[in-house]
């Protein structure tokens, strides 16, 4: 059994370079978006959940590395806001440095009775991100699958490539770091085995400088964007000569 203690010693960015070197021995990684391309053999895609500012570090280091990966990023989010400027210049960052933007989409905000409604949504949240923050949206994928989303396994809806995909699972084993902890085997376990082709899933929260619990590492998150709203509260107080009233 998988010790959940000692692997919190994985999820730092510097194991994190460590790992995505070892990969690169192995495979040829690209982004979900050019998954056909036959001389691919692994997917690295990061599902945008709660940090965008830990999605930039990641971002960085593949960058480093010639790794393009794809960075999927919530339209409807508890904890941070697609359109926010500083999110905004995030997001152009990534792609800036040649990594795929895609839509992570939450069904559960969404009517998806239907191929049908499960497009209009997807065109609706595709629109939003190419309109207001000027990228190319190519794929997305489902943010908390289900057994609803279970259904939709085809290529391609509303003209984006399906990242949950049969083709695509049918091709590919798959590794996730879904809620700061490996399930079922270690990243590097996974890299370890003789698999040809395979997709590596990880949510760019859970990998900080140091060593930390997934909860800590959450409230980092929380706490280090409530410190920075509240600066930009005082900046803008600042610059524009006014109190700033306190007690």
């Amino acid at each position: 059994m998988i010790n959940i203690k000692d692997q919190m010693y994985d999820f730092t960015r510097v194991n994190y370079q460590r790992l995505l070197k070892m990969a690169l021995r192995k495979h040829k990684i690209g982004s979900v978006a050019d998954y056909q391309l036959s001389d691919l053999t692994c997917l690295w895609r990061h599902d945008v959940d709660i940090s965008p500012q830990s999605a930039l570090a990641m971002a960085k280091i593949e960058h480093d590395e010639g790794v393009c990966a794809t960075y999927y990023f919530l339209v409807r989010s508890d904890f941070y806001n697609v359109f926010e400027p500083a999110v905004v210049t995030i997001i152009k960052s990534i792609q800036a440095m040649g990594h795929e933007v895609g839509l992570h989409f939450d069904a559960d905000q969404c009517d998806i009775s239907s191929t049908e409604a499960l497009e209009l949504a997807l065109i609706r949240e595709k629109n939003a991100l190419e309109t207001l923050i000027d990228v190319n949206i190519r794929s997305f994928s489902f943010h908390n699958p289900s057994s609803e989303t279970s259904r939709f396994k085809s290529f391609s809806y509303a003209g984006l490539i399906n990242a949950y995909n049969s083709e695509l699972f049918e091709r590919f084993e798959y590794c996730s770091d879904s809620n700061g902890y490996w399930r079922f085997t270690t990243l590097e376990e996974f890299l370890d085995k003789s698999y040809p082709n395979i997709c590596v899933l990880t949510h760019p929260v859970w990998w900080q400088d140091e060593v930390l619990s997934p909860r800590a590492r959450i409230i980092r998150s929380i706490e280090g964007r409530a410190a920075a709203t509240l600066e930009r509260y005082d900046t803008l107080l600042d610059g524009a000569g006014r109190k700033n009233i306190s007690t």
